[in-house]
């Protein structure tokens, strides 16, 4: 192989492994529209409720038991 067929080889290589650049390759999209939440009111009917009871038993010790 002589030097002129490896420099055509090479060069057929680098230029393959370029990129193409079409005008059009590149479609540029306009941004998606920022979703915002919506902001919560009180507005409306509202009715809760609540049932229940408590049992148990406990003693409260409020004396110092630390020793000095």
């Amino acid at each position: 192989m002589n030097i002129k067929s490896l420099l055509l080889a090479s060069t057929v290589v680098l230029v393959a492994a370029t990129g193409a650049k079409a005008a059009d390759a590149v479609i540029e999209q306009e941004p998606a529209p920022v979703v915002v939440a919506p902001t919560f009111t009180w507005n409306g009917a509202y009715l809760g409720g609540q049932i229940g009871y408590g049992w148990g038993r406990s003693t409260l010790s409020d004396e110092d038991t630390s020793s000095e």
